[in-house]
C-alpha cells in the first residue's frame, strides 16, 4: 500500500524530526475530490505543505496548509473563473481502536498555533495502526471550505435573464429588476 499521502507509521517512528510534505495531488486524486461537472479538473491544482510527526501513544500530528487553485465557470456569467483557497490544517491522527473511546487530551509535545485563542481547536482523524492516509482528511477539508458560488470577479454583473447577454461585456436594453433572496413576502405578512 505505497501511495501518495499515505505514510507507514513504522517509518514515521524512526524519524524523530517527522516528515516534511510539499506535494501536489495528482489529477486522478483530484477527480475523486471535486465534482467534475463543476470544475475543470485539468486546470485545478491542490498542494499540501505540511509537517507530519509522531507523538506519544501512536498519535500522529499534521500541521500545515492546503493551497488550492480551482478552475470553474462563474456562477453568474458562466465565463471561466479561478478561485484560490488556502486552508490551514492541524490534525491529530489517533489509532482506529481509540475511535470509540473518549477522545484523549492533546499530547503535550503537539504545538498548537491557533490565532483564535482557543487552544482546543485541533481536528481529529484516525489511522489503521500501520498506515496514516492523509487523502480522506484532505478531501474533507477542501469540500468543507468550498464556497457555494464562485464568481469571476466580485462585481460580476452576470447574464441578462431576458436576452442572455453577458452584462460584463455589454449593456443590454432589457429592463432589469433586482432579485434579492429576501425580497419576497411570506403568506400574508405585511
Amino acid at each position: 500500500m505505497s501511495k501518495l499521502f499515505c505514510y507507514r507509521i513504522r517509518e514515521l517512528q524512526k524519524k524523530t524530526e517527522g516528515i516534511l510534505i510539499k506535494e501536489k495531488l495528482p489529477l486522478d486524486v483530484l477527480r475523486d475530490f471535486l465534482p467534475s461537472l463543476e470544475f475543470d479538473i485539468e486546470h485545478c491544482t491542490v498542494e499540501l505543505d505540511a509537517h507530519l510527526v509522531m507523538h506519544q501513544r501512536d498519535y500522529i500530528g499534521c500541521k500545515g496548509i492546503i493551497q488550492c487553485t480551482l478552475s470553474t465557470n462563474c456562477h453568474r456569467c458562466l465565463e471561466p473563473a479561478l478561485f484560490l483557497l488556502d486552508i490551514p490544517i492541524q490534525v491529530l491522527f489517533l489509532p482506529q481502536w481509540e475511535q470509540d473511546d473518549s477522545l484523549p487530551k492533546q499530547p503535550k509535545d503537539l504545538e498548537i498555533d491557533d490565532t483564535s485563542g482557543d487552544e482546543s481547536v485541533v481536528d481529529v482523524s484516525f489511522h489503521d495502526g500501520e498506515w496514516v492516509d492523509l487523502v480522506p482528511y484532505l478531501k474533507e477539508q477542501i469540500l468543507l471550505m468550498l464556497p457555494l458560488q464562485i464568481f469571476c470577479k466580485e462585481d460580476c454583473l452576470g447574464i441578462c435573464q431576458k436576452c442572455g447577454t453577458n452584462r460584463n461585456e455589454k449593456a443590454c436594453e432589457c429592463e432589469q429588476t433586482e432579485l434579492h433572496s429576501f425580497s419576497f413576502r411570506l403568506g400574508g405578512a405585511s
